[in-house]
């Protein structure tokens, strides 16, 4: 072979690791997800083959203009589209900025060995470039030029034909009932915004435009009225939801858990615990607007949606309940959170930690201080309380007195290490977090008890949490397995509640091994408050007034952010939540 016909076939391997992201899209289990693949790869060939006809001539020119591609955008392509099964999106670039910097460091400290692996093509690339320079490796057969006609018209040609097609789409949204799980987006977004190198770029211009539609609505919401009714039946006048963080439901002691990771919760007779609840989706900012209101702002695959509605708290406040939002987590990152969005629908708004995720803060238990000025009131009360729970780092988020489980990485550096020989020092560290949390919770509930009001708490996390899953490969932010989105559920109700309202305790009881997903929150939030609204929820919920079960397929954001039935993906793997 001589010299030049190398030089030759490794600029063709080098379009080949160019090429390598859009290539590692290819697998999936239906047809027609295959057939999009299969598309998004010619999109991407064609992509780099018109960059290369851009430099005829001079090809080398054109190897070292995308040789830095390889030091951080190429790995972390091959990265996420490995771990994650997705490319850069709206909603990876939002869980970017709307968190906070230990957050995103902890998931670089699992990113940044995969650049070494953007090392080896770094050295192959400047290898081709200077061996394409010396052999004076040039494209000028007239194909070069028919395709330089050619692509760019075809490419405008079909933006034009898809972005007529979405256009009518945005125009029917309005009359879906399955809206919320919806991504309105052009066909840049749609059909280049997974190829790469274009993802990144199209991703940001995407969460820009998802940012100020988040602010357009909330001028809606702050406007928007339920036309709540209270009906004329016994009420809850002192309403608690604990939004839980990162709780996973297999490391409950009440849901089976042979660790007594829950004991004060396991001693009490009004808690009701339900043991076959799925979340919407791995992420906060996606899964807590699911919980708290029936048209999210954020979906479940973190798309803003083209409606939405406030909270349950602006229907219970038009009924005459004062309303609290008091929160441990951060208010904000680089930009409020959707979750913050929320928070504003609230009479009254406490963000009590004057940290963050990534420092030791605050502990839960200092948002008590928001629920007893709630119990304190001659009036009717809704308060969301919304903890750190289990948020990495572990050991951050209980006390000294706490660490039950040893050897635990309480007193290391970093509780959220990918290192294996750490397995047994996180594990412990994550049943303490559990144990903290059964503590708070049982304070919670002595607080409400104490108060002698008719009263209901109610328990469900957002996410759960992979934490060196058997037989599995997870690391960082990456919630992938089933674990991850059973999550545990709770509903205590004082003895006054009971006796008004045995109707509402016998249906929780009946439904507590039923099959529900985290939004049954928030229609048992207007069911113990005898709340009514006369508009049509959209999806279907369960309802403890009614022992309404809906039986629908519990649809999930898995891998990819593709729509998957939860149910039918856990039978086929319990790593991945896919289709």
């Amino acid at each position: 072979m001589s010299k030049k016909s190398f030089a030759w076939l490794t600029l063709a391997a080098y379009v080949g690791l160019l090429v390598l992201p859009d290539l590692l899209s290819l697998g999936d289990s239906t047809p027609m997800g295959q057939l999009e693949n299969v598309e998004r790869v010619a999109y991407g060939v064609a992509a780099w083959v018109l960059w290369f006809a851009l430099f005829g001539r001079r090809l080398w020119l054109g190897v070292a203009l995308s040789i830095p591609l390889f030091l951080v955008w190429w790995p972390a392509e091959v990265y996420l589209r490995m771990q994650v099964g997705a490319s850069v999106t709206a909603a990876f670039i939002g869980l970017l900025l709307e968190t906070n910097q230990r957050e995103v460091s902890d998931f670089l400290s699992v990113y940044w060995p995969w650049v070494a692996l953007g090392l080896l093509p770094f050295a192959f690339g400047v290898m081709v470039a200077r061996l394409a320079k010396s052999e004076g490796l040039a494209w000028v057969h007239r194909t070069r030029m028919w395709l330089l006609i050619i692509l760019p018209c075809f490419g405008f040609m079909t933006f034009w034909v898809f972005d007529q097609q979405q256009q009518q789409l945005d125009r029917g949204l309005q009359s879906r009932s399955d809206v919320f799980w919806i991504q309105p987006m052009g066909y840049w977004a749609g059909k280049w915004g997974s190829i790469y190198p274009l993802d990144p770029y199209l991703a940001i211009q995407r969460y820009a435009e998802d940012w100020r539609r988040v602010k357009d609505m909330r001028q809606v919401v702050d406007h928007f009225r339920f036309g709540a009714v209270q009906q004329a039946m016994p009420a809850a006048d002192l309403i608690v939801l604990v939004i839980g963080e990162s709780a996973r439901a297999d490391r409950w002691q009440l849901g089976g858990y042979p660790r007594p990771t829950t004991p004060l919760l396991s001693k009490l007779s009004n808690l009701i615990y339900f043991s076959d609840v799925v979340t919407y989706s791995t992420a906060t900012r996606s899964s807590v607007p699911m919980i708290v209101s029936r048209s999210p702002v954020v979906n479940p695959v973190g798309a803003v949606g083209p409606t939405v509605e406030p909270s349950f708290l602006k229907a219970l406040s038009e009924v005459g309940y004062k309303t609290y939002w008091v929160s441990n987590q951060s208010a904000s990152g680089f930009f409020d959170t959707s979750v913050v969005f929320y928070a504003r629908d609230a009479d009254s708004v406490q963000f009590v930690n004057p940290s963050n995720f990534g420092a030791e803060g605050s502990y839960d238990e200092s948002l008590l201080g928001g629920l007893r000025e709630a119990v304190s009131l001659g009036r009717p009360a809704a308060v969301v309380l919304h903890t750190l729970g289990s948020h990495f780092n572990y050991a951050h988020r209980y006390p000294e007195s706490f660490d039950v489980f040893k050897p635990s990485i309480k007193q290391k550096e970093r509780a959220y290490s990918q290192e294996v020989v750490r397995k047994v020092e996180v594990n412990n560290a994550y049943d303490n977090s559990i144990r903290y949390t059964d503590f708070f919770l049982s304070q919670v509930i002595e607080v409400v008890e104490a108060s002698g009001r008719s009263a209901v708490v109610i328990y469900v996390s957002d996410h759960g949490e992979d934490i060196y899953e058997p037989g599995c490969i997870s690391g960082g932010i990456v919630r992938n397995s089933v674990a991850s989105y059973r999550v545990p559920a709770f509903a205590w109700y004082s003895n006054q509640f009971e006796r008004q309202r045995p109707d509402i305790v016998g249906h929780m009881r009946e439904m507590a091994a039923k099959p529900m997903q985290t939004d049954f929150a928030y229609q048992a939030m207007l069911d113990v408050a005898s709340v009514r609204l006369p508009k049509s929820a959209g999806r279907p919920m369960p309802s403890f007034a009614t022992g309404n079960v809906t039986g629908a397929v519990r649809l999930v954001a898995g891998l990819g952010s593709a729509v998957v039935d939860f149910d039918e993906a856990a039978k086929r793997d319990h790593c991945r939540v896919a289709k």
